[in-house]
């Protein structure tokens, strides 16, 4: 198969894995295709992943050309690929946040497709995923810089008001950040090592993507299990919810109700999840509840989507 051929296949596979994850339904607090949030409607949600197919296959290809390189240096412009696809999907609709967590996490990957392409052949998802860590520790300083304007077009809610982690790590709003990150020398590894210490998704790109490769183990069981995609989505969704603290619901609304989030989880699952009517009604009440307290999974929602991206790489068809 040609290289732009397989680029596109994976540029694909990332952006639909996005669109994917955000109309399944019900899950609890997120949008979905029978639910918008007060700024950012379904349709953002879907604008933003056919948005993004472009930016994933430049990654691709800017991985795939590293690979040829016989240097040592693993830099690629990571920062400045995710500020990209984030700015790109947000210049596109009128809505909120749709795409920072899936970015960040998607980014690294596309990159690391191509750099195991041109290196091995085939799409190694094992590689891939160890891949994209590494390129992660070989970010710079420039890379730091992009990923924060990232942040500031994003302007996600939970990190308004939200003060540094460490008096070396400045604060995204501080309008002299890039200075300030250029004169510490704090990296893009540096800035998700220490915000790993409470935001789900820095530690999932530090850590080598764990929790991502648990929700692809539960996500291939329940496709087998149901064979309705939206059932196997949403039963995933609900054990990743039953066993997981999402650390942006932690943020914006305390650990209580992220840990009452985790019990009403679980007792959905307990009256069977989606394959009983007794839990789906639950389950809605669960989705309405969520709402009502302002309480968005989104955490684990961009994890599910990096696992179903991983999943359709697989060339799984729906």
């Amino acid at each position: 198969m040609k290289v732009r051929e397989v680029a596109w296949f994976c540029s694909w596979a990332l952006s639909t894995a996005t669109i994917l994850e955000a109309t399944a339904f019900p899950k609890p607090g997120n949008v979905h295709r029978l639910k918008d949030h007060e700024d950012t409607s379904i349709e953002h949600f879907v604008i933003s992943g056919v948005a993004s197919v472009e930016v994933f296959y430049r990654a691709f290809i800017r991985g795939y050309r590293l690979a040829d390189s016989t240097s040592e240096d693993m830099r690629c412009g990571l920062g400045y690929m995710v500020y990209r696809l984030v700015r790109t999907c947000k210049s596109r609709h009128r809505g909120g946040n749709t795409n920072l967590g899936t970015a960040t996490l998607l980014v690294p990957l596309a990159v690391a497709l191509g750099f195991v392409y041109r290196r091995c052949g085939l799409l190694h998802i094992g590689k891939c995923i160890s891949t994209a860590c590494t390129l992660v520790k070989h970010s710079d300083v420039s890379d730091a810089v992009w990923f924060y304007r990232a942040i500031r077009v994003a302007s996600p809610r939970y990190l308004r008001k939200r003060a540094p982690m460490t008096s070396e790590h400045p604060n995204v709003w501080d309008p002299n950040f890039a200075r300030l990150l250029r004169e510490r020398g704090i990296t893009l590894y540096d800035v998700l090592l220490c915000s790993s210490m409470w935001d789900l998704i820095s530690r999932e790109l530090v850590e080598g993507y764990p929790l991502t490769q648990v929700a692809l183990c539960f996500l291939r069981r329940n496709v087998e299990r149901f064979g309705v995609w939206n059932d196997a989505v949403v039963e995933t969704f609900l054990e990743l919810l039953s066993r997981y603290e999402d650390t942006l619901v932690v943020a914006k609304r305390g650990k209580d109700l992220a840990n009452e989030l985790r019990q009403r989880a679980c007792e959905v699952l307990r009256l069977g999840g989606v394959t009983t009517s007794s839990g789906m009604c639950l389950l809605w009440s669960l989705d309405a509840w969520a709402s009502h307290n302002g309480i968005n999974p989104g955490a684990l929602a961009d994890v599910l989507a990096t696992a179903i991206a991983l999943l359709l790489l697989t060339r799984y068809r729906i």
